[in-house]
């Protein structure tokens, strides 16, 4: 998030006010939604192993990107390949 801030020449608080209000949730749970979307699309693309989407999404390790998936959705990675 402060990565996101710092970009903004604004102060990580400040970042997370303003979604929370515009959006009515937190800048990391919109973080996330926009992870997953950009994770989902990525899946659906056959040439890319898991790990190389991994990074694409800007997890450094494959197993953290597993989590983060089946946190979001429910199922792996390689369970949604399937059902997509």
């Amino acid at each position: 998030m402060t990565n996101y801030a710092e970009l903004l020449s604004i102060l990580p608080n400040h970042l997370n006010k303003s979604v929370k209000k515009t959006l009515g949730k937190s800048a990391h749970d919109l973080l996330n939604e926009m992870l997953l979307l950009e994770a989902k699309v990525l899946l659906k693309q056959i040439n890319l192993n898991v790990t190389e989407i991994a990074y694409k999404v800007g997890k450094n390790e494959a197993s953290d990107f597993v989590r983060f998936i089946k946190k979001q959705t429910g199922i792996r990675p390689s369970e949604y390949r399937k059902i997509v």
